[in-house]
């Protein structure tokens, strides 16, 4: 089959109909190559929030929401900490918080107190590193957004930008965490009262070459599935292939492909509530 593309997969769909292979996804000249095309990423999306599939479980310490990001350039391994920011900005007892620190990831995903600041520089209160992790590069630090009257938890932290549903929260099911997914302008939030949070979720994968075999079987049952009537017009043979499909997803959720359970399906709206109702 050699390497693993895009169109490899769509050809395998097409394949399942009997229709002739294509050459791009992006031909606006072959009526196929459009049909695809208009499903090919919506049903990749589809298939992969069906289940926690091993090449899509990621885990993440997330960062709080914060006014505006300033770059670190150094941390001290030192009673107290010290970070290097150029012209941060900060006051004295301003709460930051840190994250993408490579090197010294103790800090990464917490609140601290603003001490003893300079123009470039300021102390995290009250927060010895000595034992820490050296620093090697990277990091952002902000002042934590006020949580206002609007929000019933006490932190709020950005969700990564390929999150799709939530796994675990805080090494727990997330069915059993009193938490909410709420959109914050650009990005959608978690909203909880500890102050950190690490959270396990099913990501949006798109690369084709991270997709293990079983993904690719049965997503191109569901392409199948659907083009069979678009392109074919016959309903026996969408019929059968979603039959296959469903056959072949029961088959795969009982292979080490796929990892751990069921997770509750979550729509990004505006406000989303998913506190336990224990």
């Amino acid at each position: 089959m050699g390497a693993l593309t895009d169109v490899v997969i769509a050809n395998l769909a097409l394949r399942h109909i009997g229709q002739k292979a294509i050459t791009s996804l992006t031909d606006a000249t072959d009526p196929t190559a459009v049909k695809v095309n208009d499903v090919y990423a919506s049903l990749r999306k589809k298939l992969i929030r069906e289940h926690p599939w091993n090449f899509v479980v990621t885990s993440v310490i997330l960062g709080h929401v914060v006014d505006a990001d300033k770059t670190i350039t150094a941390a001290t391994k030192a009673n107290p900490v010290v970070v290097t920011s150029a012209a941060h900005g900060f006051a004295n007892d301003d709460v930051v918080a840190i994250r993408d620190v490579v090197g010294m990831v103790e800090l990464n995903g917490r609140k601290f107190t603003v001490k003893n600041k300079t123009t470039d520089t300021f102390e995290l209160s009250g927060v010895d590193g000595s034992a820490y992790t050296s620093y090697t590069s990277g990091g952002k630090v902000g002042k934590v957004t006020t949580v206002g009257k609007e929000f019933d938890y006490t932190s709020r932290y950005i969700l990564p930008t390929d999150f799709l549903n939530p796994i675990k929260v805080q090494g727990e099911p997330e069915k059993k965490i009193d938490y909410r997914l709420q959109s914050g302008g650009s990005n959608l939030e978690l909203h909880i009262d500890d102050d950190t949070c690490n959270l396990q979720y099913i990501a949006s994968v798109t690369d084709p070459t991270k997709f293990d075999d079983t993904f690719v079987d049965v997503f191109a049952l569901l392409l199948a599935s659907r083009l069979a009537f678009t392109i074919s017009q016959s309903r026996t043979m969408a019929v059968d292939m979603r039959e296959l499909y469903t056959q072949e997803l029961a088959t795969a959720k009982g292979l080490n492909a796929i990892g751990r359970g069921t997770p509750r399906q979550v729509q990004q709206d505006d406000v989303i509530l998913s506190r336990s109702r224990q």
